[in-house]
């Protein structure tokens, strides 16, 4: 599928004027589209494998709950309470099966030990980039058909090079999955396969959770109601014509709603155990509809200009290309496009100027939220590159057809003023003729040779200016493609690079911390004897979690279901989340209570002397000073153990375990720590660039640190999590 599409991409490039030279471009062609397949494959592979989760809501609402269905164990948001249902399990059940699918392989392939379901996570995110790799193919080949080549092409190379949809690809979203079935839909949308286009909309409404998505679909659903009134030969007033097209897109919308909804229903109605519509709830909610002081506004408000940055930083050059596309559309010429294809491919970019519109307005905003337009913000930009080299090339060429013209004209008046010679001296039989044309004649000679004489000198050098501005123009088409992709390619993996080494910290240490406890866990596997099940430690492992709670990539990190994570009172003064019941977690009551105002619960808390292990985040280490005695013993630092290297590192982090409660902080011990970017102490655009040689004196790193406790105390006070 993606190869078939990328190449119908390169398919119209070159005009073919004999066979033989048009199935050697063809080969030439399939060659280019497997080329860009595979380098789709490839980018969108690697994205899954390296970008870090930047967002927590990816995974205390998504990951955790899909651990929940496949282990039984995971962490639970007041947004799967049983008695709020603000999100639906429809989303999530696919993945589930495909995380079942992924376990029994690993199980044949690593035969009767436990997998390591760090390979299921990262599996899962590599086959969620495939899927958006597929349907961008999907997306571009509809382009290339309806808009052209050009466009197409054009729009490949933007997704191919966003780092937008780098970060968006893999990720465990409703607004990642919607992103795909706006390209889907559009896709269908553009070859006028209604039918599909309107069930991946209302699919993209009900089945992903997220109802927001309806209004990115609005333009389709008013334009297929026009198209398929005034599509007829009949006349378009006439009356069974409307009656027709209504009830053919009715017929859509009720078909699509019939296949799409009552799956959803009936999967949340088993989860939930009651008749639930959540995505109803979510949307009463974030309206406004549900008690006073109970909205989004809880969870941050940002000002307008939000989006704006973080286009800027996700899209770089393709944003003002974008936005700039309506002024474009209608003051540049478009010799191939007639003012119709013009106003239809305003009207399929429409939904990302509709949204822009409305998520601007709205006092909270996450960076998530752009992830459905990306790929048709991709296409405006598209479209306005493709309108600017489209009208260089015109004025550039205008000049030759104007000088070529000039000849012409030149030509046939010298004809013309011969023949009128011609015709004068056949008719000087006449003397009063005669003389009449003789002075015609001289007084039409003088009369040219004095403005001829008179030229203004003006009129050359405007004519410099132009051929000079059109050969100028003539540059400006052949280079504005290749230097704004150019542009956009180092600015974005600029942009890639920097948020895989400045925030892959969560991903590093959690991996770490799974492979340590895997290996121990094995380890007392093979000891105990065969005919008791796995190990269990007499308490539960407790890894707790400080102020740097939301950085926790999942529990698909946490390699067996002894292993506990609490949290340590570290600052945070909102609602945290709370396991699962280990049975009907998804229906029963809460282990503790919920509240929808986003207030903080204490119970959440367990001391820190209680916990085993301590992940938390400690300022930079300052530079130790430099001084001629040490000059004279060159070899004692050297000669010093790593353990005591860590020892005298857990000195600058006594003052923030103190604060978190430790009366015995030399009783812990460093295990790991990776930098991290602290934005605070990092300008811009150095924290959001990559730029070799010049971001490294800039920018500043916290260490993210796993600590263990050599001294364990029990399990103390705190939530046990038992039923």
């Amino acid at each position: 599928m993606i190869t078939t599409g990328s190449s119908g991409i390169f398919r119209n490039f070159r005009n073919h004027r004999s066979s033989g030279k048009r199935n050697r471009d063809l080969d030439v062609s399939r060659r280019y589209g497997i080329a860009a397949g595979l380098a789709l494959l490839g980018v969108r592979v690697a994205g899954g494998l390296l970008t870090p989760i930047a967002d927590c809501d990816e995974t205390y609402n998504y990951w955790e709950p899909l651990h929940y269905l496949l282990y039984g164990t995971g962490m639970q948001t007041w947004e799967y309470s049983p008695v709020y249902i603000l999100r639906s399990y429809a989303y999530l059940l696919p993945h589930a099966a495909i995380g079942k699918a992924l376990a029994l392989v690993l199980q044949l392939l690593q035969g009767p030990l436990p997998p390591d379901k760090r390979l299921i996570f990262y599996g899962i995110r590599v086959l969620l980039s495939l899927i958006s790799a597929a349907c961008e193919a999907t997306f571009v080949d509809g382009i290339a058909r309806r808009l052209g080549a050009r466009p197409g092409f054009l729009t490949f190379l933007f997704l191919l090079t966003s780092a937008g949809l780098f970060q968006a690809s893999p990720a465990l979203l409703p607004s990642s999955a919607a992103c795909n079935m706006v390209m889907v839909t559009t896709a269908n949308w553009l070859t006028r396969r209604y039918w599909w286009a309107t069930f991946f909309a209302v699919a993209a409404v009900f089945a992903l959770g997220w109802p927001f998505i309806a209004l990115l679909f609005l333009p389709l659903a008013l334009h297929v109601l026009y198209d398929c009134i005034f599509s007829s030969t009949s006349r378009p007033g006439n009356s069974p014509q409307y009656q027709r097209g209504t009830i053919r897109v009715l017929t859509y919308g009720i078909g699509a709603l019939l296949l799409v909804l009552p799956p959803v229903l009936l999967v949340d109605a088993y989860f939930y155990r009651r008749l639930a519509f959540p995505a109803l709830n979510i949307l009463l909610y974030n309206i406004g509809g549900g008690p006073e002081g109970a909205d989004d506004t809880l969870y941050g408000v940002e000002p307008w200009s939000f989006y704006l940055k973080n286009l800027l930083l996700n899209l770089n050059v393709a944003l003002p290309l974008a936005l700039f596309l309506p002024v474009l559309l209608l003051s540049l010429p478009w010799p191939a496009w007639s003012i119709r294809v013009k106003l239809e491919a305003f009207v399929f970019v429409s939904p990302a100027f509709l949204w822009l519109s409305v998520m601007t307005f709205r006092p909270h905003k996450e960076e998530r939220f752009l992830f459905p337009i990306y790929p048709l913000l991709a296409l405006c930009a598209a479209l306005s590159l493709h309108g600017l080299v489209a009208a260089f090339e015109a004025f550039a060429s205008a000049g030759g057809e104007e000088n070529g013209g000039g000849k012409r004209k030149g030509s046939s008046s010298s004809s013309s003023s011969s023949s009128s010679s011609s015709s004068s001296s056949s008719s000087s039989s006449s003397s009063s003729s005669s003389s009449r044309s003789k002075k015609t004649a001289g007084q039409t000679k003088t009369e040219r040779s004095s403005s001829s004489a008179e030229q203004p000198s003006s009129s050359l050098f405007t004519s410099l200016l132009l051929r000079l501005a059109q050969r100028l123009a003539g540059l400006l088409a052949k280079a504005l493609i290749p230097f704004t992709l150019l542009l956009h390619l180092l600015l974005s993996v600029s942009r890639v690079v920097s948020m895989t080494q400045n925030f892959a910290a969560p991903l590093h240490l959690f991996r770490d911390f799974s492979r340590t406890q895997r290996t121990s866990f094995l380890l007392q596997q093979q000891a105990s004897p065969s005919t008791l099940p796995s190990p269990h430690h007499s308490q539960p492992i407790r890894l707790c979690l400080g102020a740097e709670w939301y950085r926790f990539p999942s529990s698909f990190f946490l390699p067996h279901a002894d292993i506990q994570l609490t949290f340590v009172q570290a600052g945070f003064g909102g609602q945290l989340p709370q396991p699962f019941r280990p049975r009907n977690g998804t229906w029963a009551a809460p282990l503790q209570s919920f509240n929808e105002y986003n207030r903080e619960e204490t119970s959440r808390y367990v001391p820190i002397h209680s916990c085993h292990y301590l992940i938390e985040l400690f300022p930079p280490y300052p530079e130790e000073p430099q001084h001629q005695d040490q000059q004279q013993q060159p070899d004692e630092e050297e000669y010093k153990s790593e353990d005591e290297h860590t020892a005298y590192h857990i000195k600058s982090v006594v003052t923030r375990l103190r604060e978190l409660g430790e009366s015995k902080p030399e009783a812990w011990k460093v295990l790991s720590r990776y930098p991290l970017l602290d934005k605070d102490l990092s300008p811009s655009p150095w924290r959001s660039f990559w730029v070799p040689f010049a971001s490294g004196p800039r920018l500043h790193y916290g260490a993210l640190t796993l600590l263990e406790r050599e001294e364990h105390n029990g399990a103390g006070p705190g939530p046990t999590w038992v039923e």
